[in-house]
C-alpha cells in the first residue's frame, strides 16, 4: 500500500515516498496502541491503560480528551470511534512482519524490522502504557531472533555461509549475552574454516558472561568449543538446533539469598499435586527474580538433550509478563505470543492455546497477575486442559483457585536490633552492598556504614 504506519524505530508515517516523523506525544501513543492491536478496544480498555488510578467516569473522560487530540494528527486515517470502542485499521510494518513471522516468510521479516518498537516513546507517568510497551518490545524482539536465527540456518543449508555469518554477528551486536545465537556462530565460523576466530570468539563470550553475570557458558556451548579445538569435523562441532527451551531474558543482577524459598518452591512443584504455586507478597518484595531465578535454575539444567529429555520440563520454561495486559481476556493471545504459538482465525484462541499445551510438558510463570484476578478462571482451565504442564504465578493476591499453593513472601533477611557483628552475612544487608557496588565502585564499607546499611535495612524490612 501507499501508506503505512512504521513503528520499528522512532516512529514515521509513509505516504508513498514521503517519510513522515511522528510525535512521541500521548494522544499519538493511543493511536500507536490501537495500530498495534489491530482490532477494537473498549474505552474501559483505554481508560483503565491510561489512569488506572482515576473513578470511571474521570479515567473515561481522560480518553475522550486523548481521542479528540488523535484526531488532529493528519495521518489519524482511519481512527473509527463508537460510542464504547475504538479502532484505528491501518496497515503498520509491525503487523507485516507478525504476519511475515506467522507464514516463516524470515528474509521479510528481517528486511521490515529496522529497529526497536517506538523508540523514543516513553510514558513515565502512565505506568501501564510503558509496561505494556515492554511487553510488546520484548514480544517482537523474541519474533526478531526467532527469525533471524531460522533465516541465518537455511542461508547455511543453501551454503550461503558468509551471509548467514551477516545474520549472526547482527544478533550479537544487538545481545552479546545471546548463546544460541553464540553457538550459531561458532558453528558458521568453523565451517568456514575460522578455526582460531571461533575460539577468540568463544573465551571472549566466556569472559564477559563471568565478569557480568558470574557464570559460565551452558555445556552445550563449551562441548562445542572443545569439538572445534579438537579440529573436529563441521557436524562433529554442531550445536543442538533444537527448538529453544525457555525464553527467560539473561539476568542482569546478582540473585542473593532466597536459597529456602528456591528450595521450597521446587519441592511443592515436585508433588503430584503441586501444580499451581502462587507467589504472593507486597510490590518489590521481589517475587518476580524469585520465579525468574527459579525458572533460570531450571533452564541451567537442560544444558544438552539427553539432561533436556530428562528434565521434569522436557518442553521447556516459560516466562509470560502479564503487567502491560489490561483485560483478562487477553490472556490467551499474550501467552500463545510468548510461546510462540501460531494462532489462526478460524478458531477461539483459547481452544488453539489449550490445544498446543495438551501434551506438552512444561512450567509458565505468569508474573504480575494482580490485577487480572478476574481471569484466574482461565489458569484453572489451562490446568484442567494440560495435564502436565504446571503454573509458577506472582501476585499481591491469591488466585482462590482449587488446588493453589500460597507462598507468602517477605522481606530478606536483615540484622536485628542490637546487633554488631556479623551484620554482611546478612541476605538483605548482602543485596544493599552488591547493589551499591554496581552504582558506585568506590563504595567502601566501614564500621559505621555498616551500621547505617543494617538500620535502613531494618526499617525498610
Amino acid at each position: 500500500m501507499n501508506r503505512r504506519l512504521v513503528l520499528f524505530g522512532t516512529p514515521k508515517w509513509l505516504d508513498g515516498a514521503t517519510a513522515v516523523s511522528l510525535p512521541v506525544d500521548k494522544p499519538a501513543s493511543l493511536l500507536y496502541h490501537l495500530a498495534q492491536r489491530g482490532d477494537w478496544v473498549t474505552r474501559n480498555e483505554l481508560a483503565f491503560l491510561y489512569r488506572p488510578d482515576a473513578d470511571a467516569d474521570l479515567a473515561l473522560a481522560n480518553v475522550r480528551k486523548l481521542l479528540h487530540r488523535a484526531r488532529e494528527h493528519p495521518w489519524a486515517v482511519g481512527l473509527e470511534v463508537e460510542r464504547f470502542r475504538v479502532r484505528f485499521a491501518v496497515e503498520s510494518d509491525t503487523g507485516l512482519f507478525r504476519e511475515a513471522v506467522s507464514h516463516e516468510r524470515w528474509a521479510e521479516a528481517l528486511e521490515l524490522h529496522t529497529g526497536g518498537f517506538l523508540e523514543g516513546l516513553s510514558l513515565p507517568d502512565v505506568p501501564g502504557y510503558d509496561a505494556w510497551l515492554d511487553l510488546e518490545r520484548a514480544d517482537l524482539e523474541r519474533m526478531w531472533q526467532r527469525a533471524a536465527r531460522t533465516h541465518a540456518q537455511q542461508l547455511e543449508i543453501s551454503g550461503e555461509l558468509n551471509a548467514a555469518s551477516g545474520v549472526l554477528e547482527g544478533l550479537l551486536r544487538h545481545d552479546p549475552l545471546d548463546e544460541e545465537a553464540l553457538q550459531a556462530y561458532l558453528h558458521n565460523l568453523n565451517a568456514r574454516g575460522l578455526r582460531k576466530q571461533a575460539l577468540e570468539v568463544f573465551e571472549n563470550f566466556r569472559t564477559r558472561l563471568a565478569a557480568e553475570l558470574d557464570v559460565e557458558p551452558l555445556e552445550a556451548t563449551r562441548a562445542l568449543a572443545d569439538a572445534i579445538r579438537r579440529g573436529g569435523s563441521q557436524e562433529n562441532a554442531r550445536a543442538p538446533t533444537e527448538s529453544p527451551r525457555h525464553n527467560l531474558a539473561a539476568p542482569t543482577t546478582r540473585f542473593v539469598g532466597r536459597k529456602r524459598e528456591l528450595a521450597k518452591l521446587e519441592e511443592i512443584l515436585n508433588q503430584p499435586d503441586g501444580r499451581l504455586v502462587s507467589l504472593v507478597g507486597l510490590g518489590g518484595v521481589g517475587k518476580t527474580r524469585l520465579a525468574t531465578e527459579f525458572a533460570w535454575s531450571l533452564a541451567a539444567r537442560g544444558g544438552s538433550a539427553q539432561q533436556l529429555e530428562d528434565a521434569a520440563y522436557p518442553d521447556g520454561v516459560w516466562f509470560v509478563a502479564l503487567a502491560g495486559l489490561v483485560a483478562h481476556e487477553r490472556l490467551a493471545p499474550t501467552l500463545a505470543a510468548a510461546l510462540g504459538v501460531k494462532l489462526t482465525g478460524s478458531s477461539d484462541p483459547k481452544d488453539q492455546l489449550f490445544a498446543h499445551l495438551r501434551s506438552k510438558q512444561m512450567l509458565l510463570v505468569l508474573d504480575n497477575f494482580e490485577h487480572l484476578i478476574e481471569g484466574a478462571g482461565f489458569v484453572a482451565e489451562l490446568l484442567m486442559a494440560a495435564a502436565d504442564v504446571r503454573v509458577v504465578v506472582t501476585t499481591r493476591s491469591a488466585l482462590e483457585l482449587s488446588g493453589e499453593w500460597l507462598m507468602d513472601l517477605e522481606g530478606l533477611a536483615c540484622p536485628p536490633l542490637g546487633a554488631t557483628i556479623d551484620l554482611e552475612t546478612f541476605d538483605a544487608v548482602k543485596l544493599f552492598i552488591n547493589r551499591a557496588e554496581r552504582v558506585a565502585p568506590n563504595f567502601a564499607l566501614g564500621a559505621d556504614t555498616l551500621q547505617s546499611v543494617a538500620a535502613l535495612c531494618r526499617q525498610l524490612e
